[in-house]
């Protein structure tokens, strides 16, 4: 049998049966098990593949009370070995010899895509994948070259030398049980573990992926930045990258083709597994990334020892953490919905010895909301003009915490919103459900234009519960009602309610409200609001989607 396990709550794991009577396998050499280089089956997300009696098989594991099996490749003669990233899935097939590589796309379980990955002289065994990269062993079980190549969107298979060793009488990688990890390789070689992390690009004439500053296109996001210079701009048509991002350092703009369009930011989408996004040498203010759905990894974004610029974001459905910080990282987040990841925004400090590592984010104008877990956990965050709401643990639970003109609210179960540990934290002009002391700090319904809930795509007959994997949030419409005007993000006009928010004009007097609308005599808005004076709470708060208080007649 083929079996599982949920470890959401790993005090209470949840077993579940994928496929019975699946099949045998050769049995694992325990007795030697450092030879053991082949393995029976893979997952990623809800897609797991596996081997039975020489043929290749998946499920979708998505509704675990009613899973869905199907063939991949029945082909004759035996194939085994199966590893699978997102819908993309490869493995060592025996058909026309000792072992060649071959692939198929699962995106549609009626209509698997076949293709072959390399066929050649000698035995191709061992593959491995991740996004679009993949790598095998080019010789036998014992050991052989370690190959790598890409899959284009249009071109097929394109394959690529790695780059010649440095102090070494062979130019050529040699070893067994290779595996890709974004660009990432390591392999075993004569009881070593050896790796190298690539930087690989090829142009193409079409690409999705263009460098404003050269005019080259590209097929991935990642392409286009190992191939950038330091200022460079790199713009992502609307469409799904299957691909991890790393900046390695460089100071390049990456972004969608309109940033601030929600309908281009949800349609521009980077998913995958493991961390998403990776900021980790060092990277300054210099490197954004903005415009972007990023979507169904652990982490959606790393940071570790850098303080990149995020924004117009959407960090949605991350099993671990939307954001995780690490290694005194000091991102500034902007206008930015981090929801319905594991936990929000995750900023541990690391304590031994003498030395703190201290991570501090600044967000401004995000909604945080709907997380699993905390929506902003440790670290010592600074937050302006941000929403934190129906999050199932603490809105924020942090060591310190500065915030402006926020709204902490309907977080946590038992209505516990904020747990901090310095006394020396400031909270001024907020709305916190339960209260707390500061300038200008109010407890009062910020009435919503509509709450967020928790479903089961998969299985719309069970109830929502935030601990199964399969449930999705389902985001609400976190802007402020108003009698006067209340921006209507789904119809993208102005309405009006029959009550109006408390947050609204109840922020930061000294903030600049410059970017909420004006309501002067002779504006659109007139009719219902009068001249606008002071900035909202919340995430909208001085930006152009900012509810306006209604005239003294309504």
């Amino acid at each position: 049998d083929v079996r599982g396990a949920d470890l959401t709550n790993p005090a209470k794991p949840v077993y579940f049966t994928i496929a019975e009577q699946a099949g045998r396998c050769p049995p694992y050499p325990y007795n030697d098990f450092d030879r053991a280089r082949t393995d029976m089956l893979d997952i990623s997300g809800n897609i797991v593949v596996w081997e039975s009696n020489g043929d290749i098989f998946g499920a979708d594991i998505s509704d675990l009370d009613h899973v869905k099996t199907f063939p991949i490749c029945v082909a004759p003669e035996r194939q085994y070995d199966p590893a699978v990233s997102g819908r993309l899935v490869v493995w060592t097939d025996e058909r026309d010899d000792a072992g060649d590589i071959y692939g198929a796309d699962i995106s549609n379980p009626e209509a698997i895509r076949e293709f072959k990955v390399f066929v050649g002289p000698r035995s191709q065994l061992q593959p491995d994948i991740d996004g679009t990269l993949i790598v095998f062993n080019n010789g036998s079980e014992s050991g052989g070259e370690i190959c790598a190549c890409s899959i284009s969107r249009e071109y097929g298979i394109v394959p690529f030398a790695l780059p010649p060793l440095e102090g070494e009488d062979y130019s050529w990688y040699y070893g067994i049980g290779p595996m890709v990890d974004g660009t990432t390789i390591t392999w075993w070689r004569s009881e070593r573990i050896q790796s190298l992390s690539l930087e690989f690009a090829y142009e193409v004439a079409r690409g999705p992926v263009q460098n404003l500053g050269t005019g080259t296109s590209y097929d991935y996001i990642q392409h286009a930045v190992d191939a950038a210079a330091a200022g460079d701009t790199i713009v992502a048509q609307e469409g799904t990258y299957p691909e991890k991002l790393i900046f390695h350092g460089k100071d390049v703009t990456v972004t969608s083709t309109d940033p601030q369009d929600r309908r281009v930011r949800a349609a521009t989408v980077i998913e995958g597994s493991g961390q998403l996004v990776m900021f980790a040498d060092g990277e300054d203010s210099n490197s954004v990334l903005s415009g972007f759905t990023i979507s169904g990894g652990s982490f959606g974004v790393y940071c570790g020892a850098s303080s990149p610029m995020i924004s117009d974001c959407a960090i949605v459905n991350n099993t671990c953490a939307g954001i995780k910080l690490w290694d005194q990282a000091t991102p500034a987040i902007m206008r930015s919905e981090i929801t319905g990841n594991g936990t929000g925004v995750e900023m541990w400090e690391q304590r031994g010895g003498r030395f703190t590592r201290i991570n501090r984010a600044t967000l401004q104008n995000c909604l945080i909301a709907g997380n699993r877990k905390d929506g902003i956990l440790g670290g010592r965050p600074t937050i302006q003009n941000c929403t934190v709401a129906e999050n199932v643990g603490y809105g924020i639970n942090s060591i310190l915490l500065k915030a402006n003109s926020s709204i902490v609210y309907f977080n946590h179960q038992d209505g516990q919103n904020l747990k901090i540990e310095s006394t020396a934290s400031a909270l001024t002009y907020s709305d916190i459900q339960g209260g707390w002391p500061g300038e200008g700090n109010i407890d009062a319904d910020p009435l919503f234009v509509a709450s967020g809930h928790w479903a089961n795509p998969a299985n719309r007959t069970a109830a929502p519960n935030p601990g199964d994997p399969g449930a999705k949030w389902i985001p609400g419409d976190y802007h402020l009602k108003s009698k006067g005007w209340t921006w209507d993000m789904a119809q993208g006009i102005w309405t009006s309610h029959d009550v109006t928010s408390p947050c609204i004009d109840a922020g930061d007097p000294s903030l600049s409200f410059d970017g909420e609308p004006k309501c002067g005599e002779g504006s659109p808005l007139w009719d219902r609001s009068g001249p606008n004076v002071r900035i909202n709470i919340g995430a909208y708060g001085g930006t152009a989607e900012a509810s306006l208080a209604p005239r003294p007649s309504f």
